[in-house]
């Protein structure tokens, strides 16, 4: 496993105890979360994080590329402010900023749209919505880190990205996917 501050594992320690994060192993979900890290490219500055919950994958993805500004949407209130307690607590408010909102408003408004060079998720929805969500908040030549859950999530993926005109690489034995847009000019999603 990937070393992690102290003060990550604890913050997710706190979510899990307030029921944000279930009953898995806090260890295991920071060793799945930095499986994300590698399908970030590395001159990427602005990631937008679909969904994050307790802020898994985002806060370790915050500490292990300390170069990148991320923004993290969650439209559930308490778990937003749980977000904003944790990022203001490993002092990285300087360049995480916590969006309590729909990603549905976000996605569409003009301060978002096009305007990260990577989206991440995890169990944010299927595949095929996800990708729909990031067409409009990545810029060109943008990727998609997501989370498949098990079962037929890879044929549903390869299915979206069919309809993205985008391709997927799988890492973490299948469970984090890569997915990168055939035409890195333009991106398309039509259903």
């Amino acid at each position: 496993m990937n070393p992690v501050p102290d003060g990550v594992r604890q913050q997710l320690l706190g979510a899990q105890r307030i029921g944000i994060i279930g009953p898995t192993e806090v260890d295991t979900e920071i060793e799945h979360a930095f499986h994300y890290v590698p399908g970030i490219p590395p001159d990427a500055r602005d990631v937008v994080d679909l969904g994050s919950g307790a802020g898994l994958p985002a806060l370790v993805i915050a500490v292990a590329l300390p170069h990148l500004h991320l923004t993290l949407v969650e439209r559930r209130l308490k778990r937003a402010d749980f977000l904003r307690r944790a990022v203001g607590a490993l002092r990285l408010r300087d360049r995480v900023d916590v969006v309590a909102d729909d990603v549905r408003r976000v996605r569409s408004s003009s301060a978002t749209r096009n305007a990260f060079d990577v989206v991440t998720a995890r169990a944010f929805g299927p595949p095929h919505w996800t990708l729909e969500c990031a067409t409009d908040l990545l810029r060109p030549g943008g990727v998609v880190v997501l989370s498949l859950p098990p079962d037929s999530a890879t044929r549903e993926l390869s299915l979206a990205c069919q309809t993205a005109g985008a391709t997927f690489s799988l890492v973490d034995g299948g469970k984090v996917a890569i997915v990168r847009w055939v035409d890195k000019g333009s991106r398309r999603f039509e259903e």
